[in-house]
């Protein structure tokens, strides 16, 4: 069969023709604009102005004018896919800034024009116009952030950053923490107390890069805000100066539960052992003499609920030896006392102190700002001893827990209100308590709500506890940026949900007004240890009971202040920047709070394991144990000053071999929690 050719029928017009046309092309017929080089197919119904059209160059390779002028005007507008390509590089750090270290004045003078279209396009044009009528705001802000960095120990590369850049970078990924220009263009002491607050920047962060961000009058970052129809904002709103000081989400490095080192896990057995050999050869006899059940007299029931040596320090003993017996690693040739012994004294606590509560016992402990923390040890000593609590213990249980958890959520009064959470320091950097961060409560009161929500799930309020849990452990770890930036983590928009933060950006954690490395340790005993206690539960370990465990633990181990670390590398020693009130002998947190973090996973933002640092803490609890003969660790009051200093010890060191023995079958959740 031969080929059948057909002749294609193009009508030709110019563009003026093409545009006072009343005849639209018929449906596949084809036109060409001689003008401009365009072709369009016609549909049928569509005049030539609402066709789409194809575009051919001209002799020279050129794009017909109207295609590049087009063009031209969406580089230029970030609302277009072209100009958002390039709104997107400019607010590159590292490739915007080798481009302008490296090129002519002609095109520095291009990119400064590409800047100023951008600022004009994300501020109101009466703030545009105001940086442009005095380029001083610029260098006023800049001269402001360096000072303020000068003495807060900032890594060398962040202190790179290009002041010519300082309007470019428009931060588009949330990474934001509020400074601001008063009226007058100055920085103001708000501005700078922002910076101070935030800490060290870590070494991580490519550039320190500032930029602009649209806030509402109290200082809080709008991230969608949108224009009226006339180009303004349809509530007051600020341009304030911004700072990119940290990633707001971290890298997502996986976190794996994992087993410890066999050397290190070894020593933390013996240590444990050792531990509980003291409590139940010495200390529990010495409190509780006999054999006889512990009655609320015992315990000192009247006043009970604001001595914590009275009912804390019983816990933790009971809590200390439940571990061992629980993970199977009960050691009687260490402890010197049988198994059969050893649960009849722990059992023997639970039943008389969960008995002294005033849930049963009038006048009793409870309901105080430390009890939920002995309240969560007591019932889990009694869940690890199992099928041995008998019912009249498992009933004080039952009573005293929900008491406990509904004092969380609405009777306790931490400072902002009853049942308010509270912060150490609001997102304008007004330190609410001064010397005095909020992480320890906070955390032990959503750890301990965590674990009422998943042991008494059929409680008329589990749901309302589960609810708050997540709020508690999460404020427990904020961080300026994540108060600042619109973080969001499980579903919880950080910025709207809380008010301040009380971890300092770098990690560290302020508490009896000093860095206070003590209480760094306590965010892997009350916050983290949720998680560890959720794992044996056969719960994964929400993302939430963890946020900025990695910052944390680094602060603690690696970023350096006046020089040095907390941890001295290749050694147990500890450097205290502003001194301890506790103690110069403290190791048994550390120690844990090192096992804690290697078996969950949250070492990665540091350059030695935690599992190394582990070994070294762990041999040093050996060391200080095997000073003496019953199993306890002090030589006296300035190694720890605490006064339940041994069963602190021992709490500490079974929280170490919970994490150890979580199953290896444990994972994460990143899903949202919807609180």
């Amino acid at each position: 069969m031969a080929t059948e050719y057909k002749t294609l029928v193009v009508k030709r017009g110019s563009a003026d023709e093409w545009a006072a046309s009343t005849n639209p092309l018929e449906s596949g017929e084809w036109g060409l604009d001689e003008t401009n080089g365009i072709v369009k197919m016609g549909d049928g119904f569509n005049l030539w102005p609402g066709l789409k059209a194809g575009v051919s160059a001209d002799a020279d390779g050129q794009l017909p004018d109207a295609v590049r002028e087009a063009l031209a005007a969406n580089l230029v507008d970030p609302a277009t896919p072209e100009g958002a390509a390039v709104a997107q590089f400019s607010g590159s750090d590292d490739l915007t800034a080798s481009w302008l270290r490296g090129s002519d004045t002609e095109t520095r003078a291009a990119a400064e024009e590409l800047v100023t279209v951008t600022v004009s396009a994300q501020v109101p044009a009466e703030v545009a116009a105001a940086i442009a009528a005095d380029p001083t705001v610029a260098d006023a802000a800049a001269d402001a952030v360096t000072n303020a960095l000068v003495s807060r120990n900032v890594p060398e590369v962040v202190d790179a950053y290009d002041r010519n850049l300082l309007w470019s970078v428009v931060d588009k990924t949330g990474r934001r923490t509020a400074l601001e220009l008063d009226g007058a263009g100055n920085p103001t002491p708000r501005m700078a107390g922002a910076v101070a607050s935030a800490g060290a920047l870590p070494a991580t962060a490519p550039m320190y890069s500032p930029g602009l961000a649209v806030t509402d009058s109290n200082g809080r970052i709008i991230p969608d805000a949108q224009y009226g129809s006339d180009g303004t904002f349809a509530a007051p709103v600020v341009a304030r100066l911004v700072s990119r000081l940290d990633a707001a989400t971290p890298k997502k490095i996986p976190r794996m539960v994992r087993r410890l080192p066999s050397a290190a896990d070894g020593k933390l057995l013996t240590a444990t052992n050792t531990a509980a050999k003291f409590m139940l050869g010495t200390w529990i006899p010495g409190r509780f003499p006999g054999t006889a059940p512990i009655t609320p007299t015992d315990v000192g029931a009247t006043g009970a609920s604001t001595d914590e040596g009275k009912v804390r320090h019983p816990c933790a003993a009971a809590f200390s030896v439940a571990a061992l017996i629980f993970t199977g690693t009960y050691d009687s040739s260490v402890t010197g006392v049988t198994l059969a012994d050893a649960k009849a004294q722990v059992l023997r606590v639970i039943k008389g102190i969960a008995k002294a509560h005033q849930a049963t016992t009038a006048g009793g402990w409870g309901r105080y700002w430390q009890s939920s923390a002995w309240a969560q040890m007591l019932d889990a000593a009694a869940w690890m001893m199992g099928a041995d609590v008998d019912s009249e213990a498992q009933g004080y249980l039952n009573a005293l827990v929900p008491v406990e958890a509904d004092f969380v959520l609405s009777g306790y009064n931490g400072g902002l209100g009853t049942g308010v959470i509270p912060y150490w320091t609001r997102y304008d950097g007004t330190v609410i308590t001064p010397g005095d961060s909020k992480a320890e409560e906070n955390a032990w009161m959503g750890g301990f709500l965590a674990w009422a929500a998943t042991h008494y799930p059929s409680a008329t309020n589990a749901a309302a506890w589960q609810s708050a849990a997540y709020r508690w452990l999460l404020s427990a770890g904020t961080v300026p940026s994540d108060i600042l930036t619109d973080r969001t983590v499980q579903g919880v928009n950080l910025t709207t949900t809380f008010d301040g933060w009380n971890v300092n950006q770098d990690g560290s954690i302020i508490n009896h007004d000093r860095l206070h490395p003590d209480y760094m340790c306590s965010s892997p005993e009350l916050a983290w240890s949720a998680g560890v206690l959720w794992a044996h539960a056969g719960k994964r370990i929400p993302d939430a009971f963890v946020l900025n465990a990695e910052k944390i633990y680094r602060a603690l181990a690696q970023v350096s202040y006046g020089g040095r670390s907390i941890y001295t590398p290749g050694s147990w020693e500890l450097f205290y920047p502003q001194g301890n009130d506790w103690g110069t002998g403290r190791m048994a947190d550390k120690a844990m709070a090192d096992v804690v973090t290697y078996c969950m996973g949250l070492d990665s933002q540091v350059a030695t394991s935690a599992a190394d640092w582990a070994d070294l803490h762990l041999q040093r609890c050996l060391d200080m144990q095997n000073r003496f003969t019953d199993g306890h660790t002090y030589l006296n009051s300035t190694e720890d000053t605490y006064s339940g200093a041994e069963p602190w010890v021992a709490r500490n060191l079974a929280l170490g071999l919970l994490a150890a023995r979580m199953p290896t079958t444990t994972r994460y959740t990143y899903a949202s929690i919807g609180a």
